[in-house]
């Protein structure tokens, strides 16, 4: 069976935990790098990043696109939106369909 998981600040992780989701809380760009690799062994069908370590794993971020899992989900962290999550969708959405309906 595949799993969720969400890479973020500790409350964000430990509020997804309490829903029995498998959490990790980077302390650094590697360890964010390190733990989104991890989940895209194709164990885990959606993993939730927040937003503020998107830029971190920009270019992972990227190649992920092109695969169906895990499916990676920006979420707004802690501190507030970034925005970046919804501009994703956008993107994503303009792509798919030929016109951003949002």
């Amino acid at each position: 069976m595949l799993k969720l998981g969400v890479i973020g600040d500790y409350n964000t992780v430990l509020t997804f935990k309490t829903a029995g989701i498998h959490g990790v809380c980077p302390k650094g760009r590697e360890e964010a790098r390190r733990a989104l690799a991890d989940m895209s062994d194709g164990s885990y069908a959606v993993v939730f990043v927040t937003e503020n370590f998107a830029g971190d794993l920009e270019d992972l971020l990227a190649a992920g696109q092109s695969k169906s899992i895990p499916a990676i989900i920006l979420i707004p962290g802690q501190n507030g939106s970034q925005h970046l999550g919804l501009q994703r969708i956008k993107d994503n959405m303009e792509k798919a369909v030929g016109v951003n309906l949002l």
